[in-house]
């Protein structure tokens, strides 16, 4: 029996670099965070999957949240919030879709809000009580790089305009001797009723969407023969009224920073590193 352990690889040119650029960002968090990052790393690509919900312990040398009253569940708030099941999704494929979720999921109370058809394949956007799930349709369930189900908060309440509960990234690649691969930016999220656009930056490119079901879902692919400088930032998601006025801006790398309060005491996040004090209130998705 030979004990002997195999020789080290080196990674691609600037793996390291990116690997340490995103684990600077995402360092920390544990079971289940707020920003879930399965950091995949190959020779030719490196996936980012972070979905951000409501973080999970506070940073090293943060001053602990000051304790307060008990509370009761947060109220409904008035008028029903955006219904599930997208425009020109048929009865059956809308079944068809959550039944495969579901499954992925193992949450029978998912529903289907969104559903994106391009050239980066197709992908849909479900949420239920206990979260959101990002489903990448008819890949292989036994996928390391495959979503879960993570927390959002309450759905009838959203921390501002817009929120973001869904973020996914494929970083291109183009080394020697490997094969091209693309690049996809991915966010998602629940906005107010008066957002119609959102639009999501990132190093450089940019996406929209137009609001569908009270939600957004923007997705942006770019060859590695494209790819002009290495991944520098997590991107901004800004929010437009129907005339086109900017409404509310946010910035992922920033998005624990902030509080917001809902009518009876709840914070969102939970454990947030913002002062509880200054919470804004939170808003009704509807």
């Amino acid at each position: 029996m030979n004990t002997t352990l195999p020789p080290p690889r080196d990674l691609p040119p600037h793996a390291h670099a990116r690997i340490r650029a995103r684990l600077e960002l995402e360092i920390g968090r544990r079971h289940p965070p707020a920003w879930l990052v399965p950091l995949v790393a190959g020779l030719a690509v490196i996936v980012l999957v972070a979905v951000l919900a409501w973080p999970r312990g506070a940073a090293p040398g943060s001053r602990p949240a000051e304790p307060g009253p008990a509370v009761s569940p947060p109220p409904t708030p008035a008028g029903e919030r955006p219904q599930p099941g997208p425009p020109g999704v048929s009865p059956r494929q809308r079944t068809s879709i959550e039944t495969e979720c579901r499954g992925r999921a193992h949450d029978d109370d998912l529903q289907l809000y969104r559903v994106a058809d391009d050239s980066a394949g197709r992908f849909a956007l479900l949420y239920g009580p206990a979260g959101v799930f990002g489903c990448h349709l008819g890949s292989d369930p036994a996928d390391p790089m495959q979503d879960s189900l993570l927390p959002v908060g309450p759905l009838d309440w959203l921390p501002g305009p817009v929120s973001v509960d869904y973020a996914f990234s494929i970083v291109a690649a183009d080394w020697p001797g490997q094969p091209p691969s693309d690049g996809l930016e991915m966010v998602a999220g629940r906005v107010t009723s008066d957002v119609a656009r959102v639009v999501y930056t990132v190093d450089g490119r940019t996406g929209e969407d137009v609001v569908t079901n009270g939600t957004y879902l923007v997705r942006i692919r770019y060859a590695a023969s494209a790819r002009d400088r290495e991944p520098t930032s997590m991107g901004t998601v800004t929010a437009y009224d129907a005339a086109g006025e900017e409404i509310a801006t946010v910035h992922l790398a920033r998005a624990m920073s902030i509080c917001h309060k809902i009518p009876g005491g709840t914070v969102i996040p939970e454990e947030t590193l913002a002062d509880h004090r200054f919470c804004d209130p939170a808003v009704p998705w509807r």
